[in-house]
């Protein structure tokens, strides 16, 4: 299924202790190119989520968020230390006699200085964190692609109904070219009718090899022929997993063909059917923008 390269997907989610907070968020670009915002603790995960990412997105700008409340700040207990405690008061007290100041010391003094109290960390339990944060990617993930792939569809959607539009201007410029052709056989034969008057072999065979070069110089079958051929590509890489490229890629050569006809052609109906097709194209390449 086509997915789109644009999309936002969270997960919360509470683990004993840890509470885990994920979002993910995506917009277009030609390659992939992800960013990860984590605690510091968790960075010896940080290749395996890399990995497991790339191997569910191929392309588009991605910044992934993992958030943990604070959890080692939460299970982090202080204790005072009882000799950086007498350290500060007896400083204090000599800074008092130095000065010559008669400031009481109380406890609040001594219990606001943060100098005094020693963290004590918990150890990071690896295997813990390791199943907690690849749960939740799992559920992050699916979310993720699901709103990808309903944005595809409608992507997708639009694009066809371009492309039916490109194919009804593509059979009108056909229809229009197929029907020029006896009125500029008649136009070149008038021409020849008023110049020469009476119509000889010799003059009939000269007209058909003019008519011949007028109409070889005008012609725009093969153009047209590669027309339905790459709008019948387009069609079949609609229900294939990764297009955008490729769709970009027969955009490209609409608009070759389509600049072929319009160089050619004297038909004024047909040079307005190509702006419209020129018009329609730009819209697909627009929506390919966003297509994995």
């Amino acid at each position: 299924m086509t997915r789109s390269m644009t999309a936002f997907a969270s997960y919360d989610q509470i683990y004993d202790d840890l509470e885990l907070a994920m979002s993910i968020k995506s917009v277009n670009s030609k390659y992939f190119d992800l960013k990860i915002r984590m605690p510091y603790y968790l960075n010896y995960l940080e290749n395996d989520i890399r990995n497991f990412i790339k191997s569910n997105i191929s392309r588009g700008t991605v910044d992934l968020y993992i958030d943990d409340n604070n959890y080692f700040k939460r299970k982090t207990t202080k204790k005072i230390s009882f000799e950086a405690s007498k350290n500060y008061y007896e400083n204090i007290t000599e800074l008092n006699k130095l000065l010559g100041l008669n400031s009481k010391i109380v406890l609040s003094d001594i219990l606001s200085n943060e100098d005094i109290f020693l963290e004590e960390k918990i150890p990071v339990d690896e295997v813990f964190f390791r199943e907690c944060i690849f749960n939740s990617l799992d559920k992050l993930i699916v979310d993720f692609n699901s709103h990808r792939d309903q944005e595809g569809k409608n992507l997708i959607r639009e694009i066809d109904s371009y492309l039916k539009e490109i194919n009804c201007n593509v059979l009108l410029i056909d229809e229009i070219d197929k029907k020029s052709i006896p009125i500029k056989k008649q136009k070149l034969e008038n021409k020849y009718k008023e110049y020469f008057g009476i119509i000889d072999d010799y003059v009939e065979t000269r007209f058909f090899q003019e008519l011949q070069i007028a109409l070889d110089k005008e012609d725009i079958t093969e153009e047209i022929a590669r027309l339905y051929s790459h709008i019948e590509q387009m069609n079949r890489l609609t229900e294939c997993k990764i297009v955008g490229k490729k769709i970009d890629f027969y955009c490209q050569e609409l608009n070759r063909e389509i600049n072929t006809i319009s160089s050619k052609t004297r038909e004024v109906e047909i040079k307005k059917l190509v702006v419209d097709i020129k018009s329609l194209i730009d819209k697909i390449k627009e929506q390919t923008q966003n297509l994995e």
